[in-house]
């Protein structure tokens, strides 16, 4: 059976994945497909959220690869820690985030 027909949600394991979707130790790469498939049918402040923190972390990077002495806000420790391998998998997880959610004026049309 497929096992993203089966996959059900609870609210800690929803806020547990999305708190964590972006570590790709955490999350595989195959969890985090499924994910974005879930979170596209999630309510519309779910996905401002999800917009919102994806953006955050595609300007950190970008910013990062710009100037990598540079400070990049209040998460500076945590992102400081990360690898440049790891920084490019989290980019890319929030691009894919940013693409696969739509903005509120897709989802009225």
């Amino acid at each position: 059976k497929d096992e993203s027909s089966t996959w059900k949600f609870n609210k800690n394991t929803q806020s547990w994945l999305i708190r964590h979707m972006y570590n790709d130790k955490l999350v595989s790469k195959s969890t985090f497909g499924m994910l974005l498939q879930y979170l596209v049918k999630a309510e519309h402040k779910v996905h401002e959220r999800l917009r919102t923190e994806a953006t955050r972390r595609a300007l950190r990077y970008q910013k990062y690869t710009t100037n990598p002495t540079a400070t990049v806000g209040n998460d500076d420790d945590e992102y400081k820690i990360l690898n440049d391998h790891d920084k490019r998998k989290e980019y890319k997880r929030a691009r894919k985030v940013l693409d696969t959610i739509p903005k509120q004026q897709e989802q009225h049309k």
